[in-house]
């Protein structure tokens, strides 16, 4: 069901759609949950619930211009 609605929405992120496996990986209680990954492998945002895409656009620019570990 989750595949019907991400690949023509042209989204192209991880998405888990089993409970069990989502709360063992990412706690929380919250649906939708988005959690964004940064380049050093930490989790670096959590929103809960919808989030506007211009919110999740400014997010993944900002883990986008940091800078790896090491540098």
């Amino acid at each position: 069901m989750v595949r019907r609605f991400v690949e023509p929405e042209g989204i192209n992120v991880p998405q888990i759609a089993n409970p069990s496996l989502a709360t063992r990986h990412f706690p929380g209680t919250a649906v939708p949950r988005t959690y964004l990954i940064g380049k050093q492998g930490r989790v670096r945002y959590t929103p809960s619930g919808v989030i506007l895409k211009w919110v999740l656009d400014d997010a993944l620019e900002q883990l986008v211009e940091e800078a790896p570990s090491g540098y």
